[in-house]
C-alpha cells in the first residue's frame, strides 16, 4: 500500500461512486472557512497550490492529476514542500527546533494523547527509528529535506482516487495537522 493511502484519509465513497467518464479536470470536496488556507493538487503531476478561497456551496476544488497507484508517492516531497511555504507565508506556528516540540504541538493541536501517528523523515539514519515515544510510525520518504509531524489523517488532509488513474489531494489543515523540524 502507498504511503499516501496511510497519512491521508481516503476518500472511499467517491473513488467508488466516480462514473468512468472522460478526464476530470478537478473535484470540489465540501469545506470550512477554518480549512483554509490548504495546499491543493492541480492537473500537473507533482504540482501543488496554495489555496485561500472556498466556493459559494462550501466546498474546496482540487485538480485530477495522472498517476497510477504504483507512482501516486512521487509527489510526497512537492505536496510536503508546498505545506512547508504555506505555513512559512501565513506564519502559522507550526515550525520547530527539536521533534519534542512538534510533536507537543500536534498533541495539543489534535486534543489527541496518541497523536502524532506519523513522522515523515528523509534522513536514513532515523529509518524506523523512534526515539521519543511509541504513538507514531516513522516513514521514510527519499528527498524530504526535514521531519515532518502529522496528526491523524482525517485531520491532515484528503485523497481522492478517481477513475482511469487520476487523483486529487487536499491537505485541508495545514495549520494544526503538520508539524515540521
Amino acid at each position: 500500500m502507498s504511503l499516501i493511502y496511510k497519512i491521508l484519509d481516503y476518500d472511499l465513497m467517491r473513488t467508488r461512486s466516480t462514473s468512468n467518464e472522460g478526464r476530470p479536470f478537478f473535484i470540489e470536496n465540501p469545506g470550512r472557512k477554518e480549512f483554509l488556507p490548504s495546499v491543493v493538487s492541480t492537473m500537473d503531476k507533482g504540482r501543488f497550490l496554495i489555496n485561500n478561497s472556498i466556493t459559494k456551496d462550501s466546498k474546496i476544488r482540487s485538480g485530477a492529476f495522472s498517476s497510477s497507484e504504483e507512482t501516486i508517492d512521487e509527489v510526497l516531497v512537492n505536496l510536503f514542500e508546498k505545506a512547508f511555504e504555506c505555513s512559512q507565508s501565513f506564519g502559522f506556528k507550526n515550525i520547530f527546533t527539536t521533534d519534542l516540540e512538534a510533536i507537543e504541538y500536534i498533541r495539543n493541536e489534535s486534543g489527541y494523547k496518541y497523536c502524532p501517528m506519523w513522522c515523515l523523515t528523509g534522513s536514513d539514519s532515523s529509518h524506523d527509528e523512534n526515539p521519543h515515544n511509541d504513538t507514531y510510525k516513522m516513514l521514510y520518504v527519499i528527498g524530504l529535506p526535514r521531519k515532518i509531524f502529522l496528526s491523524k489523517p482525517d485531520y491532515v488532509g484528503l485523497i481522492t482516487r478517481l477513475p482511469n488513474n487520476f487523483n486529487s489531494i487536499i491537505l485541508h489543515n495545514v495549520k494544526s495537522g503538520i508539524a515540521f523540524v
